[in-house]
């Protein structure tokens, strides 16, 4: 072979290759700005279509916890569940910014959990998953996150390819037959914990970490920039432990960002009440009803104590 059909095969494979990104792209747009429900239709939702006054962030402990339906009436504010299995600040943040392109909410509530918002861990690239889609779309608040997690996704994410190679089966079936039993982005989990269940071991690391630490730091301070008052919450555990206690780093961002803390951790009708959750971590549909209550007298009483405050 001749060095320059050599040349002329290799530009053309090239711009094969490139052609079949670019197609991956424009199919993996269509798909996810036409999926029927899922978690396709529900993170794009979140992402570009959410207008609720109050906004729930953290993980399975959020998305399984909150019913905004009951925030809902007892608040007199319209309330979504933004929460997301495995995932906690970077995806927390990432979000935040892109629904603060479009609207500016009254609250966000925080369920926080150590392993997923502040403590450290080798490879934060695996919060990115629901965000790539939306990566370089001109929030530069999004784009740091993958930049400080990995250096390397600046590289990696010209790829449609790798961009959507998490998510494209996922988004194939959210088009064809969704998973639809979300209530405002909630998902109760029905059944109790039954049997005898030992404590739960320590978890792995106390060790901080700094890239999230940061972003913790940001969430906070975004919000007051915007005026949209945050709380944390700490909702219940099965068993009693010292893990789920904030750690003095966090509490003093919390403190420096006026954040209340809402400590449900080890509170007495939750701790060993097995009508109340489904295994230790997560609480059942009944504990998560009568959870939402609880944490709905605290947010009353704020919500009390500032229109007060506003009339002075």
């Amino acid at each position: 072979m001749t060095a320059r059909r050599f040349f002329t095969t290799l530009s053309v494979l090239l711009l094969l290759v490139v052609g079949i990104d670019f197609a991956i792209g424009v199919g993996a747009d269509w798909l996810l700005n036409h999926a029927k429900g899922g978690d396709t239709g529900r993170h794009h939702y979140i992402n570009r279509r959410s207008r609720e006054d109050v906004l729930v962030f953290g993980s399975s402990r959020a998305i399984h916890h909150y019913d905004p339906r009951i925030l809902e009436e007892g608040l007199g504010l319209s309330a979504y569940n933004c929460g997301t299995d495995g995932c906690g600040t970077l995806l927390n943040y990432m979000q935040l910014n892109n629904i603060l392109e479009r609207y500016t909410p009254k609250l966000v509530i925080w369920d926080m959990y150590g392993p997923y918002d502040f403590l450290k861990e080798s490879d934060l690239t695996k919060y990115l998953g629901w965000e790539r889609m939306y990566y370089g779309r001109g929030n530069a608040a999004v784009d740091s996150v993958f930049i400080d997690a990995d250096p390397a996704e600046r590289l990696k994410m010209l790829s449609n390819a790798y961009r959507y190679n998490y998510r494209f089966i996922q988004m194939l079936s959210d088009n064809v037959s969704p998973h639809t039993d979300d209530v405002r982005g909630y998902r109760p989990i029905a059944g109790e914990l039954t049997g005898e269940w030992n404590p739960p071991a320590p978890w792995s690391t106390t060790e901080l970490d700094p890239v999230k630490l940061e972003y913790l730091r940001r969430f906070a301070e975004r919000c007051r920039e915007k005026g949209v008052r945050m709380v944390v919450a700490i909702s219940p555990y099965y068993f009693e432990s010292e893990d789920c206690q904030l750690p003095a780093e966090v509490r003093e961002i919390l403190n420096a960002y006026d954040v209340r803390v809402f400590d449900f951790s080890r509170h007495p009708d939750f701790v060993g009440n097995n009508k109340y959750f489904y295994d230790t971590n997560h609480l059942s549909e009944e504990g998560a009803t009568a959870y939402t209550h609880r944490i709905l007298q605290e947010l009353q009483a704020l919500q009390n104590a500032e229109n007060q405050s506003d009339k002075k």
